[in-house]
């Protein structure tokens, strides 16, 4: 996947941080299209900024160099997603950037995620905390009886329902203010 969004054609940008000859942060950046009231917009869709925590020093200079990179091509705005827990350090790393750079950071809004693991116990050897591996042991075992089984209206993407896939996000998606513009 990162070979093929972060590839010189695809547009990616991936500005990388060195100590000597190691890596020790990097972020991703993916070139894509943002329809804001009628008007579309050249974005960038960040994920991955990673910074060794011996490294913090490359932090700021990193997202400088992602945000000077990205001005230079032309690029409207750049979108990213921040875990909400104010004890993870991309939480804390954001917020104080956001108040001391307003004019380059903003949280549009708070969101969430919702994850079905289907190997519980491989969670819940790879919990970081002890409550979250204990949540998994005692509950995943359950997690076979949530639903849906087998439902024969349902497959795996083709190659052929790329036309109506795309024809149902740009019909669904009209009226939205703001939304991804999807191309074929």
């Amino acid at each position: 996947f990162l070979r093929w969004r972060l590839s010189p054609e695809s547009g990616g940008l991936s500005p990388v941080a060195y100590d000597g000859d190691a890596i020790v942060g990097s972020v991703f950046s993916f070139s894509h299209s943002l329809r804001v009231n009628g008007t579309v917009y050249p974005v960038a869709l960040y994920a991955g900024f990673t910074v060794e925590s011996s490294s913090r020093r490359v932090a700021l200079p990193l997202i400088q160099r992602l945000r000077q990179e990205n001005d230079e091509r032309g690029i409207a705005y750049g979108i990213g997603m921040v875990l909400d827990d104010p004890n993870s350090a991309s939480y804390r790393f954001w917020t104080k950037y956001a108040e001391a750079y307003p004019q380059n950071f903003q949280f549009v809004f708070r969101g969430g995620y919702w994850a079905k693991f289907l190997g519980p116990h491989a969670m819940a050897r790879a919990g970081i905390q002890a409550w979250e591996r204990m949540a998994n042991r005692a509950l995943g075992p359950l997690m076979r009886f949530t639903p849906f089984k087998y439902n024969p209206n349902v497959r795996l993407y083709r190659p052929s329902d790329l036309d109506r896939c795309a024809e149902m996000l740009a019909t669904y998606t009209s009226n939205f203010d703001w939304a991804m513009v999807w191309q074929k």
